[in-house]
């Protein structure tokens, strides 16, 4: 079972804010994730937020390192394969990765390449997402299907504030 923390929510929103987040991005982001079900708030494309929003790239990336200072999202790095696009693997911190990793579904080993397969998952911080068993990396997302592209760990590891926070 999943709850959403509304007090919590509104606290990081307002610490994003003050923090140099737009006002009318906070108000959508505190409408997107009040009306979504928490479900889908367990593990998300960065992407998704970029499309609901209307946000650049920039701003996208603003987002997401306030959110992840002010305990708004939790970020994994999720690996999939290069044949399948199965995920294989999912982690909270980079240095947990190996660099090489199998898919089960396609029994073949491959190299990990941060401009390639291995990507952002963002979910809700797990004070405003109340969750029955702990989030695993990975676990929802059907990224074959999902029509917007990952966010790739290198993509995110460019972005000065990210790699300053």
């Amino acid at each position: 079972m999943v709850i959403l923390n509304i007090n919590r929510l509104k606290n990081a929103l307002a610490h994003i804010y003050m923090d140099g987040v737009g006002k009318k991005d906070v108000q959508h982001m505190y409408r997107l994730f009040k009306n979504e079900s928490p479900n889908n708030a367990t593990s998300f494309n960065p992407n998704m937020l970029a499309d609901t929003l209307h946000l650049s790239r920039e701003q996208l990336f603003n987002i997401i390192v306030r959110g992840l200072v002010h305990e708004l999202l939790e970020m994994h790095w999720v690996v999939n394969c290069h044949h399948c696009a199965a995920i294989v693997n999912g982690v909270r911190a980079l240095q947990e990765l190996s660099d090489a990793n199998y898919c089960q579904r396609c029994q073949v080993r491959f190299d990990n390449f941060a401009d390639h397969n291995i990507i952002v998952e963002l979910s809700l911080h797990p004070q405003i997402l109340n969750r029955s068993e702990p989030h695993k990396a990975g676990n929802r997302h059907d990224y074959q299907h999902d029509n917007r592209p990952p966010l790739t760990a290198l993509e995110l590891s460019g972005y000065p504030q990210f790699r300053e926070k």
